[in-house]
């Protein structure tokens, strides 16, 4: 059983890595998100000229329980690290950006 303090340390941890983490609250259907806010810059240019720390957002469901918000952490952060949202230097992650929505789900939900 996952605690709210388990929670609360791995949003610590994703902080530091530049992936950031609001518990919002959403829908009883909708769990959770992830994006890259893109502030006028090309992706693929800036990730390959630097090695700098990334800037995410992971939007998780505050209404849902410790278990659920772990769960779909996991899930959303194996978009970001299975390529999902492109390519970043710093986290050594490649470009897979090119799969079908359907083949990025059944990535994401086999993590």
């Amino acid at each position: 059983m996952m605690c709210e303090s388990t929670i609360k340390a791995c949003i610590a941890k994703l902080g530091k890595k530049g992936i950031e983490v609001k518990l919002i609250e959403y829908s009883d259907g909708h769990a959770g998100h992830i994006q890259r806010p893109v502030h006028d810059i090309d992706i693929k240019k800036q990730s390959t000229e630097k090695k700098e720390k990334p800037d995410y957002l992971i939007r998780l469901n505050k209404n849902h329980d410790a278990n659920i918000q772990f769960a779909t952490l996991a899930h959303e952060l194996a978009h970001l690290f299975l390529g999902h949202l492109g390519f970043d230097k710093f986290l050594n992650i490649p470009d897979r950006r090119g799969l079908s929505h359907m083949i990025k789900e059944l990535e994401a939900e086999s993590v």
